[in-house]
């Protein structure tokens, strides 16, 4: 158990250390456990920071294979790290830095260092004293590093190490968490291991060869957590056995109540509420148990109705679960389905995403005609429509352009939510501008041009960055009364010429300019309209677990709002038929709603059969 030390002062050190790692089969979902149990720890009121170990030799993460260890993560300082650092900061709503990614490079960069001053003197630099020492001091220099909002020293580090267990590279980062161990006292470090459950014909159980490679490797564990993918046998459903729970207590000589079982199919947001039920809380000695479910945000009611994500793939049917989506789209839609995600807690669930391509919403460009009418069957159906493009160079006068302005003024003229991330901003803008005889440099001859091409050029960096415009009033309802717009900007290839801007205003429009000089547009809102609002930067990079974004939390409460208003009026309308119906003024195929109605009955219908009982309601 963790406990604070009576003689450490909250400002001079951190208190307590939490050290997760995994079984010989890497890709085991460590940091995402490692952030949840941070959650579990910020839900008590600690101040929780994450610290990540990894072994490669590699310079920084941008020079990694992307087909091996995905895209890296730009932190807000400008340093490059894993994409696993966005998910500690998406956990634990704090900002990270280089510091907090120790690597076998920098550590060995560091004795050079070291070395050139003439710190060692004549001594031969070795691996298990030099190299083990300088990790720890890497250690505890990045644990002291105030990250929480409240500028306070942190009172518990996260360390997450990286591979597998039985790595060779990771045995000098062994040993210097023994020395740390040592260091801070063993009950104020705790070791946390995450092991995978597999089957065999007859029975579920944990591989022994890999325990017997942790435990060969020195693999102390304080807390397991097992995680058990349920079979497709009927018979093999439920948690671990308890022969397998006295197997794990024997191996590594913890109590029953150290042993924790989750599923791999359960969402991942639930899965910080899923260890705080399971008394991971505990880990902290003398600390009661938190609200995780506050923290979160966290509340299942009934279903709120479909979206649909402008894109070129295909994802899959059913309720919608973020976890399902990111196995199954490429990774730029996925910081936007988890950044949907994030903003839906509170909320009821949704019912359904669908992702339509906007070549099958142009009868010229579709494949078929039954790709046309499926693609506009869920364009209709659609509680609110996200116009996202992630290829910033793809011209807007290209195929799928049409489809775009189509399902703009689709948006636009029925009154549906309908966000606008990038290039799905210009889409929008191209369908203002043609319907009030405005062209464009991408169409021929145009009058009234209404974008150009940026002096600046395009580029895949993403950083973060302010808006130092004006903000007018309908910004500050979705960012509250802020000066500037923090977002993670991207270098425009195509920006909204300034000429047009007064163009625009009298349509309806609201804009806010990023210079000073006001020469560029970043976002716009359309004041005839519930929730119409494109932005020309990234806020899915800006969200967290904790806290969700303000620009998708306004779209998922104005898509309630929105669902909620459909459902009345379709209620209304179904009682007046039938009145009319009983009446004699109508006849039987009068009762029959028409696309619309026939489309919220869906909704209703999917809604009720996917979503879980409200507990909150029934009491």
């Amino acid at each position: 158990m963790l406990s604070r030390p009576a003689s450490l002062s909250r400002t001079e050190t951190v208190a307590a250390w939490l050290k997760t790692s995994g079984s010989p089969e890497s890709a085991s979902g460590k940091g995402l456990y490692a952030a949840s149990l941070g959650v579990v720890l910020k839900s008590m009121g600690l101040s929780v920071t994450m610290i990540r170990i990894d072994s490669y030799l590699n310079a920084n993460s941008s020079a990694l294979s992307r087909s091996e260890r995905g895209e890296d993560f730009l932190l807000d300082n400008g340093g490059r790290v894993g994409m696993e650092f966005n998910t500690y900061e998406r956990y634990l709503d704090i900002p990270l830095t280089e510091d907090h990614n120790i690597t076998t490079s920098k550590t060995m960069e560091k004795l050079s260092g070291n070395e050139r001053d003439g710190k060692y003197g004549s001594e031969v630099i070795r691996m298990n004293s030099h190299f083990t020492n300088a990790v720890v001091q890497s250690i505890e220099a990045a644990a002291q590093i105030k990250v929480d909002a409240t500028r306070r020293a942190p009172d518990v580090c996260v360390i997450d190490v990286e591979g597998p267990s039985d790595d060779a590279a990771m045995e000098p980062f062994r040993i210097a968490l023994r020395k740390l161990s040592a260091k801070v006292e063993n009950r104020n470090f705790m070791r946390v291991l995450i092991v995978p459950m597999k089957y065999d014909h007859s029975s579920c159980d944990f591989p022994v060869e890999e325990l017997r490679t942790v435990r060969l490797h020195k693999y102390a564990a304080d807390m397991v957590i097992c995680r058990w993918k349920p079979n497709t046998n009927r018979h093999h459903q439920s948690p671990p056995y308890k022969s397998s729970s006295f197997r794990l207590m024997r191996h590594f000589s913890v109590g029953a109540s150290n042993i924790t079982s989750v599923s791999c199919d359960i969402d991942t947001i639930s899965l910080p509420v899923i260890l705080n039920g399971q008394g991971a809380w505990s880990v902290y000695n003398g600390s009661k148990a938190g609200k995780v479910e506050n923290a979160l945000g966290y509340r299942l009611r009934t279903g709120i109705g479909n979206f649909v994500l402008m894109g070129q793939t295909a994802g899959p049917k059913g309720p919608f679960r973020p976890e399902d989506w990111i196995k199954s789209v490429t990774s730029p839609y996925t910081a936007i389905i988890q950044a949907l995600g994030d903003a839906s807690r509170g909320f009821p669930l949704i019912s359904r995403l669908s992702i339509v391509d906007p070549d099958d919403l142009d009868y010229s460009t579709a494949l078929s005609s039954t790709r046309y009418e499926q693609a506009w069957k869920d364009v209709k159906e659609a509680s609110g429509i996200i116009l996202a493009e992630i290829d910033e160079s793809y011209p807007m006068h290209g195929p799928g352009a049409e489809g775009r302005i189509a399902v703009a003024e689709w948006a636009r003229t029925n009154n549906v939510p309908c966000p606008s991330i990038g290039i799905g901003m210009y889409a929008a803008v191209a369908e203002i501008a043609k319907n009030i005889d405005t062209t464009s440099i991408t169409w021929p001859s145009p009058e009234y041009p209404f974008s150009r091409e940026s002096t600046t050029g395009g580029g895949e960096e993403i950083h973060r960055s302010s808006s130092t415009g004006s903000m007018s009033e309908p910004f500050h309802e979705i960012y509250g009364d802020v000066p500037v717009v923090r977002e993670r900007f991207c270098p425009e290839i195509w920006v909204i010429d300034i000429k047009f801007a007064l163009f625009m205003r009298r349509a309806g429009f609201e804009f806010i300019v990023q210079d000073k000089g006001g020469d560029l547009i970043d976002a716009f809102k359309y004041r005839h309209h519930p929730w119409y609002v494109g932005v020309n930067f990234s806020p899915e990079y800006s969200t967290a677990v904790m806290k969700a974004n303000p620009f998708f939390f306004g779209f998922v409460q104005a898509v309630f709002e929105h669902d909620q208003k459909r459902r009345e009026d379709y209620k209304k309308r179904r009682d007046e038929r039938r009145i009319a119906f009983e009446s004699g003024t109508a006849n039987q195929r009068d009762l029959s709603g028409g696309y619309e109605e026939d489309a919220v009955d869906s909704v209703l219908s999917l809604a009720k059969a996917s979503s879980p009982v409200d507990e909150d309601s029934q009491e």
